[in-house]
């Protein structure tokens, strides 16, 4: 077996409305050099071929599984399994990252690393938490049509002995509202 990691992604994350998210796309450019890409398709490789751009997506990954035309439905234990044995990676090196909750939910239950992913963000987020990206990539890349300006100089407020609105106040002895209390009973015969 092979000591490589593996990203699996579901198609999902890249098809918005049968076209390509290229943002989903450039933030996996980032990831490092050696974790293995592979695109997880749920139809036949007949079906996934009529969606427009498919052949394009497919160039962005090291490989593209169709399950559909192996008999198994993504996020079933035998998928799972049948990933496994096509990557010859244990599984304790894959990660899925999945579009769809109960199929997450199910493969962690099921003792494999998942991930959900609802937008570009997560995934941002999530591969920078697991530490998958190179050091040189950069959150977020500045548009090509922003223009850069010098920075301005900084300018400190004048000196004065007030109080900032934004410092705490003098802490006090009484009790917080937070903290339990405890009372006497009140005698309901006595008067108060």
């Amino acid at each position: 077996m092979s000591n490589e990691r593996i990203l699996f992604f579901a198609a999902g994350l890249f098809l918005r409305k049968g076209a390509i998210d290229l943002e989903a796309l450039h933030i996996i450019s980032g990831i490092s050099k050696g974790i293995g890409l592979w695109l997880v398709v749920n139809s036949p490789e007949e079906e996934f071929d009529l969606i427009p751009e498919s052949k394009k997506l497919s160039g962005c990954f090291h490989r593209t599984v169709c399950l559909g035309g192996y008999g198994y439905v993504y996020g079933s234990l035998d998928a799972y399994s049948f990933l496994f044995r096509e990557a010859n990676v244990p599984k304790e090196q894959c990660l899925f990252l999945d579009t769809d909750l109960k199929r997450a939910i199910y493969a962690i239950d099921n003792q494999v690393h998942a991930a959900v992913i609802v937008n570009n963000r997560f995934l941002e987020q999530e591969l920078l938490l697991r530490r998958l990206t190179d050091q040189s990539y950069v959150l977020h890349p500045k548009p090509a049509s922003l223009e850069v300006h010098e920075p301005s100089p900084i300018v400190s407020p004048p000196k004065t002995h007030e109080p900032s609105p934004f410092v705490s106040p003098p802490k006090t002895h009484e009790p917080s509202p937070f903290v339990l209390r405890t009372y006497e009973p009140v005698n309901p015969k006595e008067p108060l």
